[in-house]
């Protein structure tokens, strides 16, 4: 038996001075793991400040936050990591900024960019976990879908006054965000454009938001993107939670995955090609570097927006030059400069224009592009990673 005294006010300031000693008594934790972890979080509004903080403080070792808005005075009461000085700066550099005052061991990246436009799609295959915080509908589309593109696992938060809800996807596993989409779904993202896709000139919605609600559901998303990392199953995998804050109600619902849903975007082995390129590079060098890839002249390269290459006036006949997303550009910029008449447009998904680059044609970095073969074949261009 042994002697040996034990100083215990020494093994107890040990214990104090481990910032996560707390959580490691969890059997399963490993911080370490969570330390080399690589999360998204798009949206640093209410919800995503509630995520952002947890992750923070829990010491996830990598994240990085998309928001091109910024801060406002009406965001204050319910943001917890923004303050009255910062109104007028971008959310996402705020929440980064305030991510590191909580703790200076993680790293943050802030992204001041529209998610829908401006994120390449191959972007997604390099996190571990998306956490969605957006109060966009068509913006939630096309995340889920790139996610469903490389089986990256989705969660879902939103918020309603006192309820709030989160949904957990695990591609290809379970039903995705879209599978729960009716006609109307589709017909309000739609309606915020025109029949040519040109952004309209109308006002955005507001929904009731409250600190509570978003405590419960950024906790709740927190928690289960704990569990994916640590390769738990996470309790929502293929299910929504529903709080109803007004009745305090919790209820689970499975969600049914829907065949031949829109968003189960999947590249198979034989339909993709790797390249190495970015959206630097003029239309004419990437189709250099296809026909050195595959050895053929006969394709064409196709984005998944569409884009506008100019408009022509019916009234007067005069040309109007212009090269740039449908869904960026408004119906007020595509009148006649000489008659104020509403100009015939036109637009495609296919890539056009040699001597311009893939940036100008709207295609944003490190982004999946289609190419168009022979006899109704397609395969998918994608941007090798660095080290690839």
């Amino acid at each position: 038996m042994s002697n040996e005294v034990v100083d215990l006010e020494y093994e107890s300031q040990k214990l104090s001075e481990d910032r996560y000693e707390r959580q490691k008594r969890i059997s399963w934790w490993d911080q370490e793991l969570l330390k080399n972890s690589n999360i998204l979080v798009v949206g640093a509004g209410t919800l995503g400040n509630e995520v952002c903080k947890n992750l923070a403080l829990l010491g996830v070792g990598n994240v990085t936050v998309i928001d091109y808005d910024i801060v406002e005075e009406v965001n204050l009461s319910r943001c917890v990591l923004m303050r009255s000085e910062d109104n007028g700066q971008n959310k996402a550099d705020v929440v980064a900024k305030r991510m590191k005052e909580l703790n200076r061991e993680i790293n943050v990246t802030p992204l001041n960019v529209d998610v829908v436009y401006e994120y390449g799609s191959a972007n997604y295959r390099d996190f571990d976990v998306v956490l969605m915080t957006v109060d966009n509908l068509e913006a939630r589309m096309y995340i889920n879908r790139y996610c469903y593109m490389w089986n990256t696992p989705l969660i879902d938060g939103a918020l309603d006054g006192l309820a709030c809800s989160v949904q957990v996807i695990i591609p290809p596993k379970t039903a995705c965000y879209e599978c729960t989409f009716s006609n109307l779904d589709y017909s309000i993202i739609q309606n915020r454009y025109s029949c040519y896709g040109l952004l309209r000139n109308a006002p955005e919605g507001k929904i009731a938001m409250v600190i509570t609600s978003s405590a419960i559901a950024g906790g709740l998303m927190t928690q289960e993107a704990v569990k994916i990392l640590h390769n738990i199953e996470p309790t929502l995998a293929g299910k929504k939670a529903l709080i109803e804050g007004n009745i305090d109600e919790f209820d689970i619902t499975s969600i049914p995955k829907r065949e031949n849903c829109l968003g189960h975007y999947e590249i198979k082995p034989d339909e993709a090609i790797y390249l190495q390129y970015s959206n630097k590079f003029t239309l004419s060098e990437l189709k250099e570097s296809i026909r050195n890839a595959i050895e053929d002249d006969d394709f064409q390269i196709g984005h998944d927006r569409s884009i506008i290459y100019g408009g022509k006036c019916p009234s007067c006949g005069k040309q109007k030059e212009i090269l740039g997303l449908a869904g960026k550009i408004s119906e007020s910029e595509m009148t006649c400069d000489n008659c104020g008449s509403i100009l015939d447009i036109d637009t495609s998904g296919i890539l056009r224009l040699d001597d311009r680059t893939l940036e100008e044609h709207g295609v944003p970095d490190n982004h999946v592009l289609t190419l168009y073969l022979t006899n109704g074949r397609f395969k998918y261009i994608i941007p090798k990673r660095v080290k690839e």
